[in-house]
């Protein structure tokens, strides 16, 4: 399985309580669970800082993971970037040349 850290930022954060920002959270993992496929999301994060939410998904391959957060933008009005994460083991294997 591989792993995406998705960055979330809401589009009218101005507008959104604590309490909507808690259903966001909820909402993500309900989608990966109705999305079906074995991925899910190992962590939601609430930041403080320059992105709203950090949510880290793992799944089969990119073409889930971004079904995952795409969904997730289309329902709860907010913008998230995505990236390919790496476990150690992976990283390795990159730094030798070899297929991750």
């Amino acid at each position: 399985m591989s792993a995406y850290i998705g960055f979330l930022n809401y589009n009218n954060a101005g507008e959104r309580s604590g309490d909507d920002e808690l259903k966001v959270g909820r909402a993500a993992r309900s989608i990966a669970e109705m999305q079906g496929g074995g991925g899910r999301f190992l962590s939601v994060w609430w930041t403080q800082d320059e992105n709203d939410m950090v949510l880290v998904f793992e799944g089969r391959d990119e073409e889930q993971a971004m079904s995952v957060f795409k969904k997730i933008e289309e329902q709860e009005d907010v913008t998230i970037r995505v990236t390919r994460s790496l476990a150690e083991g992976e990283k390795e294997r990159a730094a030798q040349g070899k297929p991750v």
